[in-house]
């Protein structure tokens, strides 16, 4: 509802911002940026038999 509020009160400055960016020829994109190596994940280790990730100290035993 709020955000809607923003949308109505702001639609003529959102129409003319829309009016310049077409005026002006489109969006101007920033240039390329060369990609980063990056390395690979690690692979997590293997988990006992019977794990239970939600059992804790809430769970009581049996």
């Amino acid at each position: 509802m709020v955000l809607g509020c923003f949308i109505l009160f702001g639609s003529s400055s959102i129409v003319a911002g829309l009016r310049n960016l077409i005026r002006e020829g489109g969006a101007r994109l920033p240039a390329p940026v060369a990609q980063a190596e990056v390395s690979p994940l690690a692979t997590p280790p293997q988990r006992p038999a019977g794990y239970d990730p939600y059992a804790g100290a809430a769970v009581p035993t049996r």
